[in-house]
């Protein structure tokens, strides 16, 4: 009996990992119609050195389609960028901690 319950322990944790490790299906994206046109002219901008232009566009993207790391990683680096020209330090902070959250998102995926 003790051999039949220690087999359903460790197959019941046996189970549990590997339910853990599936990754749960990722977020839905949604692409409005001019998607493609923003994610080449946010790509320009970025490769043209003008993070801050190509800040709204990657927030927009990110939106659309929160599973694309390069967006996530690009949006961190542009609110870098952001936070750089923000005097407030509290406002600064703020600012910071969401370029961390997001270039660590880019990481994940």
């Amino acid at each position: 009996m003790r051999t039949v319950l220690t087999f359903i322990v460790i197959a019941s944790f046996v189970l549990q990992l590997q339910t853990a490790a599936q990754a749960p299906p990722a977020a839905v994206a949604h692409h409005d119609p001019n998607f493609d046109s923003e994610s080449k002219r946010a790509d320009e901008l970025f490769l043209a050195k003008k993070p801050l232009e190509a800040l709204p566009l990657y927030e927009d993207l990110c939106r659309q389609d929160p599973t694309v790391a390069i967006f996530a990683e690009r949006h961190g680096a542009a609110l870098l960028a952001k936070e750089a020209t923000i005097s407030d330090m509290n406002d600064r902070m703020k600012v910071h901690l969401e370029a961390i959250r997001e270039l660590n998102r880019a990481q994940t995926l």
